[in-house]
């Protein structure tokens, strides 16, 4: 068995996978129908990562700030604000 992308080789190694113009212009138009649906699948996992990833960061951060000013929230000292004008 070999790693993520090789293939195992006429001589019994393992070799890096190489895909050539030769072996596209030789694949069937389903061939490539399902090479583009792979890609567009791996586009797709890639951005929903992206914006799991994002989310957490964005909550994680919004709850840092919430809890920061609610544990530092300073106390309202008497007011010496006086009216300029007073109404009776």
């Amino acid at each position: 068995m070999c790693k993520w992308g090789y293939r195992l080789g006429s001589d019994g190694k393992c070799g890096a996978q190489m895909v050539s113009l030769a072996d596209l212009a030789n694949s069937t138009s389903e061939e490539l129908e399902i090479l583009r649906e792979q890609d567009n699948l791996i586009k797709y996992n890639v951005a929903m990562f992206s914006l799991w990833v994002t989310g957490f960061v964005t909550i994680f951060a919004g709850g840092a700030a919430f809890l920061y000013r609610k544990l530092h929230a300073h106390q309202e000292e008497e007011s010496v604000y006086v009216p300029f004008l007073e109404c009776d």
